[in-house]
């Protein structure tokens, strides 16, 4: 699928411009000659800033562009004249480049900043759009005819495919769970104010990232329409990103969704241990366990997360007994896991949905869990009067809600005795 790519710059001076622009018009050259480029866009906002949008058949044509002669000169350059610098990346199916409301909130969603020596204070916050302007109308940028014909020859596979033998790359455990809310200041109540998580800054109005552990992470981001019962945005396993799309391309699988529609990314993000975690620690839990997702048919999904992706089956159960509602895919080099929820006959209802799509979080004891969600609610709150259970599994478990209705579990990683 093709790679799409937008850039975000700031001059700090006028005095910048005129080699900025040489050096950009040389860039623009090799550009359109680089095998792999689709199209692009260079645009500009008020204030010295400059965006660009391209296009490319896949992440190797745009490194080795990245990698080219003007290009270095350009960055080398870039690291003095800019004060904010933002990049933002991304698969999709086609290779029609985003309008300018779409590259300002893909920007503000997703970006990164990246390194430059005299930052803004917004640029050192971590702001990718300090100003919150989206780019004017740009001017576009075709590839010449012989990078055509060799894009062309790429995205038809004659180039492009890996060969099938390629090894999967590790699969750690869970990265991140991706949320959508329709409150984010109540989600923030919830997530860092009942759970405990610290917030990683700077803080936005529209995303709030929420440090569960060094590696692990809940995403929480606003703008749940009222009339949407998915909630869910994302799943994200520990695996290094570039080499596990190198290996789902080879096997010509989705590098984006499973059999069910549902956004699976691989994301590795591992940090010092303490990183992100406010003191006093006020986490009830340390971990994510593991997340549910619907699942229509269990043999559609398991040719997926079982025979590509190397998951295996460690438990199965339902209610009432002998029934099969859930079934337990642990990653293949890790002990967290996948649950399927399954729904074979029709589709979850809006509450049903909520229950389902949920991320499990790890607690050694249960009754303490109990008495923090107590002493952090108020009586007429719903989560003040959850009481434990014993699963199916034979594990004590606690079910908190967001305020969306998403099932937070806290579950004990051994049974009862």
């Amino acid at each position: 699928m093709p790679v799409i790519s937008i850039t975000r710059l700031r001059l700090r001076s006028l005095r910048y411009l005129p080699s900025f622009g040489w050096y950009t018009w040389q860039s623009k050259r090799q550009l359109t000659r680089s095998p792999g480029f689709l199209t692009g866009t260079l645009g500009s906002a008020p204030g010295l800033a400059y965006w660009t949008a391209t296009a490319w058949v896949d992440e190797a044509s745009m490194k080795a562009f990245r990698g080219s002669d003007w290009h270095q000169r350009a960055m080398r350059k870039l690291l003095d004249w800019c004060d904010e610098a933002a990049v933002a990346r991304w698969t999709q199916d086609s290779s029609a480049l985003p309008d300018r409301a779409a590259m300002l909130e893909r920007m503000q969603a997703s970006g990164r900043i990246s390194k430059v020596r005299h930052p803004t204070a917004a640029h050192a916050a971590g702001q990718t759009v300090p100003d919150g302007r989206a780019p004017q109308p740009g001017l576009p940028i075709k590839p010449r005819a012989a990078a055509i014909l060799l894009a062309a020859a790429l995205l038809s596979g004659a180039w492009q495919t890996p060969p099938a033998s390629a090894e999967r790359p590790p699969i750690l455990g869970i990265s991140e769970v991706a949320i959508a809310t329709s409150d984010i200041a109540r989600a923030r109540e919830f997530y860092g104010g009942l759970l405990g998580f610290t917030e990683r800054g700077p803080k936005r109005s529209d995303i709030a990232t929420f440090v569960v552990n060094a590696r692990q992470e809940l995403i929480i981001k606003a703008g749940l329409p009222p009339d949407r019962d998915e909630r869910f945005i994302h799943l994200a396993f520990d695996a290094d990103p570039a080499a596990m799309r190198t290996f789902l391309l080879a096997r010509s699988m989705s590098t984006s969704t499973d059999p069910d529609g549902h956004a699976v990314q691989f994301v590795s993000k591992h940090r010092s241990a303490d990183s992100g975690v406010a003191t006093p620690d006020r986490r009830i839990s340390r971990r994510i366990l593991h997340a549910g997702l619907t699942i229509k048919d269990p043999a559609a999904a398991d040719r997926f997360y079982k025979d590509t992706l190397g998951f295996s089956e460690t438990w199965r159960g339902g209610r009432p007994e002998g029934t099969i509602n859930w079934i337990n895919m642990r990653v293949p080099d890790g002990t967290e896991y996948l649950e399927y929820m399954l729904y074979p006959a029709a589709p979850p209802t809006r509450q049903q949905l909520g229950s389902a799509h949920h991320v499990a979080l790890l607690v050694q004891d249960i009754q303490q869990a109990l008495e923090t969600v107590r002493e952090r609610t108020r009586p007429d709150d719903r989560n003040h009067r959850a009481t434990p259970s014993i699963g199916v599994n034979n594990r004590w478990q606690l079910n908190v809600f967001d305020p969306d209705g998403t099932r937070i579990e806290f579950m004990e990683p051994w049974t009862v005795r």
